[in-house]
């Protein structure tokens, strides 16, 4: 009789609904900005010689801006850069 009045409907179709509304839900929060997108970071590959040479720079520079170091600035004529393209500033 359940069948026929459309009434029965299995656990599975239910869970499944639920669980569809749920991620429904979470994804629009997500998609709007309500909520952010959990990240655990466990690791970057990293290249030794790259690491080594950004921390030189991020010293240098730190010094320079606390009057411990030095800042040395190239500039070059950019008519002249223009006129001759073979030329490369340091």
């Amino acid at each position: 009789m359940q069948l026929k009045k459309g009434v029965y409907s299995p656990q599975a179709h239910g869970d499944l609904e639920l669980e569809q509304n749920i991620i429904r839900k979470l994804t629009l929060k997500l998609l709007s900005g309500e909520n952010a997108l959990k990240m655990a970071v466990a690791s970057f590959r990293a290249d030794e010689n790259a690491l080594k040479t950004q921390l030189a720079a991020n010293q240098a520079l730190s010094d320079a801006l606390t009057g411990k170091g030095t800042l040395h600035v190239t500039l070059k004529n950019e008519a002249a850069q223009a006129t001759n393209p073979t030329t490369v500033a340091n």
